[in-house]
């Protein structure tokens, strides 16, 4: 299922600054581990936790642009009807619209195509 935009949006600034903490705690982990005076006399030590937390914010990135860190957009009772009419090879079509109005137009319509089995749901 889908999620709608703001959620992919949400969901990508969640992931970047989930990568963020992660790669800069990584970077503090590595320079605390290594403990050694040379490396710490020398000037760029503090790029070494900055490219870390910036590798791990595209990487959170990334993730969260597959939806992983955004609220489903269904309910699971929803998410299961779904799944059950596309089992049964029953054609199903998900249109996002603004308001009540939009969606009692946008019913009329689908039926009046055909549809036998239009559902809502609500955004969360």
């Amino acid at each position: 299922m889908a999620h709608p935009e703001s959620r992919f949006l949400e969901s990508s600034r969640n992931g970047i600054a989930v990568g963020f903490l992660i790669g800069w705690a990584i970077g503090i982990a590595q320079l605390l581990y290594v403990g050694s005076n040379e490396l710490y006399s020398w000037a760029y030590v503090p790029m070494i936790p900055i490219y870390s937390a910036l590798g791990w914010a595209l990487f959170g990135f990334i993730a969260g642009v597959s939806g992983i860190f955004a609220k489903a957009a269904l309910t699971p009772e929803l998410k299961c009807h779904f799944d059950k009419q596309v089992t049964l090879g029953r054609i199903v079509i998900a249109i996002q619209v603004r308001d009540s109005d939009e969606l009692d137009q946008m019913t009329a319509i689908l039926y009046h195509a055909g549809a036998t089995d239009v559902k809502y749901a609500q955004a969360a």
